[in-house]
């Protein structure tokens, strides 16, 4: 029998931080997608396109879309180091810099707004893939 993928959240480090001591390691909590859900984040986002009446979906529609998946995504960011460009993150900081725990949606949608477009669609194609998240699961339990 094939095993079954678990919808518990999995921890995900990004690859540029692998490197970097585990204390500075961000860890994104992912839960992983299952085939119909990908279906239905596909469809939110052709509704916030489609052409409806001669008018094409705003920008702010698609960002909605964008959020909801990001929030079904992501359930909690850990040891996150906020740029300066977001003062509502950097007042959750501690001395080192360092945000210890995420589980808010607002803080949750902020440090999304704070990361790069790289950054996102990583986590985004993990979310995605599930033996990628279980290879980075197994690495940081052999660590």
């Amino acid at each position: 029998m094939e095993k079954q993928i678990s919808r518990k959240p999995i921890p995900y480090v990004l690859e540029d931080d692998r490197d970097n001591p585990e204390k500075e390691q961000v860890i994104f909590w992912i839960t992983p997608l299952k085939g119909e859900e990908a279906s239905d984040v596909t469809a939110d986002y052709l509704d916030q396109v489609r052409v409806q009446g001669g008018r094409r979906g705003s920008r702010g529609r698609v960002r909605q879309a964008e959020r909801r998946s990001w929030l079904s995504a992501v359930s909690k960011i850990e040891n996150y180091f906020p740029s300066d460009d977001f003062p509502e993150l950097l007042s959750r900081a501690g001395e080192d810099g360092r945000i210890e725990v995420v589980e808010d949606e607002t803080g949750l949608l902020l440090i999304r707004k704070d990361m790069l477009s790289d950054q996102i669609q990583e986590i985004v194609n993990a979310r995605s893939n599930f033996s990628t998240l279980e290879a980075a699961e197994k690495k940081d339990s052999s660590s």
